[in-house]
């Protein structure tokens, strides 16, 4: 697949003296909805959203949006390979070692940052942990389709421009 792509190249005569600002969006309705499905209620329990509840169609419930993460690798040495019990289940990767110490796991679980998915110990990440990710240099919103667009001119270009995307 052939790919197009513009570049903004910028200098400066002094690179002590630059300037630069990391520009954020918020996240999208779309990774909420396929990545932060699940959710932590006020009473401390966990289930992941309904489909209608991740589709609109049912109010979402009061509570924290997470979604979960691995919490072992397929490196690490004595430091990261033990049994950890949790929750009356003890949890030990077979075949692979945990990201962390034993101290570390512990230090998770004490913060409430652990929870159980089959018979996995899975890692709760917190949807406002990062409520933004940051801009790169691939912007796939700003880009309308020649096909979908119509036709004003001969030569035409998107009509969605860099302050419809930043307002």
């Amino acid at each position: 697949m052939d790919t197009v792509n513009d570049y903004l190249l910028w200098y400066a005569k002094d690179k002590s003296q630059v300037k630069y600002h990391q520009l954020f969006l918020e996240r999208s309705e779309e990774t909420m909805s396929s990545v932060y499905n699940w959710i932590e209620l006020p009473d401390g329990t966990t289930r992941r959203l309904s489909e209608k509840e991740l589709e609109g169609v049912v109010d979402l419930p009061e509570g924290k949006r997470f979604m979960t993460s691995m919490l072992h690798s397929q490196s690490g040495g004595e430091s990261t390979s033990f049994p950890f019990a949790y929750e009356g289940h003890t949890y030990k990767p077979k075949g692979f070692f945990w990201k962390t110490t034993e101290d570390g796991l512990s230090r998770l679980a004490k913060a409430d940052r652990l929870t159980r998915v089959g018979n996995t110990l899975m890692y709760k990440r917190y949807a406002d942990d990062h409520p933004v990710v940051s801009v790169t240099n691939f912007w796939a919103d700003t880009v309308q389709s020649t096909f979908a667009a119509p036709k004003v001119f001969v030569v035409q270009t998107a009509t969605k421009s860099f302050s419809d995307v930043f307002s």
